[in-house]
Parts: C-alpha cells; structure tokens; sequence
C-alpha cells in the first residue's frame, strides 16, 4: 500500500462494504486487484471524509462506503466483462435498461477511475442500526434512476441524496451527473496517478 494511503479500522465510525471484494456486484464475481474486504484511501481522503461523519452525525447518522481506491487492473477487468456480450447474468438486477455498451457509452464506465487515484468514493449514509437509508436505487443501478436529480424517485430517497450530496460537497468533494453514490476530493493528492497495487 502506498504510504499516503490508510486502511480503515473496524474501530473507524465510517463502516464499509467493498462490493467489488466478493459476488454481490454488477459483475456478479470478485473484481481483479481486490483480494479483501478492505477500504482502502489516501489520508487526505479520509481526513475530509471524517468531517462529513462528524456532521450526519447530528442526524443519528453514519457513512457506509462501498468503493474507494480502486487498482487499474480492476478498470482493465471491468472493460474486458463488458466486452463479453454472452455474460449478462446480473443485468436485471444492475443494469436492465441498457445493454453492456451503453454502460461505456452514456458514461456510467469508462477506461480510466479516479477512484484509482485513492480519493473517490461511492458511499451512502447509513442510521445507528447500520441499516442503509432509501436512495432511491441500489449500489450501481445503472439507470437514469441513479442520476442524482432524478425527482422519480421517492421524497424521502430526494431528501437522503439531498443530505448526503451537500455534506460531501461542504467536505470539498464534487459529485457526478449520473451517480449518486460516488464523489471525488476535488483537491486530490494524487490527481491523474493511477495506483495498480492489491488489496490485500
């Protein structure tokens, strides 16, 4: 790992879930470079991450973080699974309006990840129970669903992405257009540096 990267502790209030470690992704298997169930960031990261804990938690409320660094050999992983168009087992669940190319091609995957940099991240908030809140959709459902202005979804799911959008971006994050989960430390470390080490 990186010496300006951290590995968070099972005592950290932010809890995680590396979606990418295991099945339970768009995939459907482990992605390449992920070799544990490990949150790995650049401290910088972390370190603006911290504020936006301290402030849901005026709500009774905490993050939950599904991705953050990411190893380049994941990206070259994902575009080769999208280049298989036989391998659609999980599209009902992740992606059921588009086919594998549009994934790429309206920009919901791409060649290169900030999150390869070590400062983005897809998170959510998650209450005291540790029970994810409505957004609205699930972890990477592609779909204009997921767009973070989208108003077809429920109230409450407008008002959590609402809450968790303007604490990142108070935190010094940018958001994406098509993406409610994910934000990027505008002033990032490592900006353009793509990382290819395991986690481990």
């Amino acid at each position: 790992m990186h010496s300006e990267f951290i590995e968070l502790a099972q005592s950290d209030p932010m809890r995680w879930d590396i979606k990418y470690s295991y099945d339970d992704n768009i995939v459907g298997r482990r992605i390449a470079g992920y070799y544990a169930n490990k949150c790995l960031m650049a401290k910088v990261c972390y370190a603006a991450l911290q504020q936006v804990v301290q402030r849901v938690a005026k709500h009774n409320l905490s993050l939950l973080i599904w991705d953050a660094y990411r190893p380049t050999k994941a990206v070259d992983d994902f575009w080769q699974w999208a280049q298989d168009t036989h391998d659609n087992h999980m599209q009902r669940q992740y992606y059921p309006n588009l086919s594998k190319a549009d994934l790429f091609g309206q920009g919901y995957f791409n060649k290169t990840s900030n999150h390869c940099s070590g400062s983005t991240v897809d998170l959510t908030l998650i209450d005291q129970q540790g029970q994810t809140l409505d957004m609205g959709t699930i972890f990477d459902y592609m779909d204009p669903l997921s767009h973070p202005d989208n108003r077809e979804v429920s109230k409450e799911a407008i008002t959590n992405r609402t809450l968790l959008r303007q604490e990142m971006l108070n935190a010094g994050f940018e958001p994406i257009a098509t993406e409610w989960w994910h934000f990027r430390l505008i002033d990032e470390p490592f900006a353009n540096q793509m990382f290819d080490f395991d986690i481990v």
